[in-house]
């Protein structure tokens, strides 16, 4: 227990000389995150806008979480990697901020932030590990073949 506290007080005597942040004022390591962004780094003409009422539950729905998967690889001559973590470096990517928009553009290249799929997604059943996921009305969260509409989240910037 003795060695947890002085992790933590080496970790916010370290985090108050890098960012200037006092610690205890964040419940998590998430909102801690946020209070360090917003402090330091957002630029002062920079908007995170907060969406409520039923957009907001629309746009929740484009966020599914890590997808965590063990697959057994066989072949020859190949090259194992062991990813940790991507988020530190998905955190270094653009975010979407400022006011959205409404747009009737279909060129997922051409578009950054939140995507209604209005119009049926297919994934053929002839794929053995779809990739895109889907929540299912209980709540689970599936990768499927078939057809299905939903919010996703593009994260291509437009050029």
């Amino acid at each position: 227990m003795k060695s947890l506290f002085e992790v933590i007080t080496k970790f916010g005597e370290e985090m108050y000389e890098l960012e200037k942040i006092d610690i205890t004022k964040s419940l998590t390591i998430a909102s801690l995150a946020l209070t360090v962004y917003k402090t330091n780094y957002l630029k002062d003409n920079t908007f995170l806008s907060k969406v409520r009422g039923p957009h907001h539950n629309e746009i929740r729905s484009a966020y599914y979480g890590g997808r965590v998967d063990v697959f057994k690889p066989h072949g020859e001559n190949l090259y194992y990697y062991d990813v940790n973590s991507l988020y530190p470096t998905v955190m270094l990517k653009p975010m979407p901020v400022g006011s959205g928009a409404l747009t009737g553009e279909k060129d997922l290249n051409k578009l950054f932030g939140m995507v209604l799929a209005a119009q049926e997604i297919v994934c053929p059943n002839t794929i053995n590990i779809p990739i895109l996921p889907y929540r299912t009305k209980d709540g689970s969260l599936i990768n499927p073949t078939g057809s299905w509409s939903g919010w996703y989240f593009s994260e291509v910037a437009a050029a």
